[in-house]
């Protein structure tokens, strides 16, 4: 699912004194507006650090194969063998 797909779809949780209470005990709709925001904040920034992690994993391995690439430039290579550690990198990548 794409990033912001994810972040967008964060269901709303209302807490319990807002839709059960009533009187003195029912929460200040400001109040739940603003813990409702907080817990979406949090939920956004936990989808933000899997991303991040992802990224991160991509980039490694792009470094990975522009490493090898680099030694098929400088004539430092087993081509097959080349060829087999950069479909191993794009198939251990996209496991993940």
């Amino acid at each position: 699912m794409k990033l912001l797909t994810q972040i967008m779809n964060i269901t709303a949780t209302v807490p319990d004194e807002v839709l059960n209470g009533s009187g003195a005990t029912r929460m200040d709709t400001s109040l739940a507006y603003k813990l409702g925001h907080r817990d979406s904040r949090h939920a956004a920034a936990e989808i933000a650090l899997q991303a991040d992690m992802r990224i991160a994993d991509l980039e490694g391995a792009i470094a990975e194969i522009k490493s090898l690439c680099s030694n098929v430039q400088r004539g430092n290579f087993d081509s097959l063998g080349t060829i087999y550690a950069i479909q191993a990198i794009i198939t251990q990548t996209t496991k993940r």
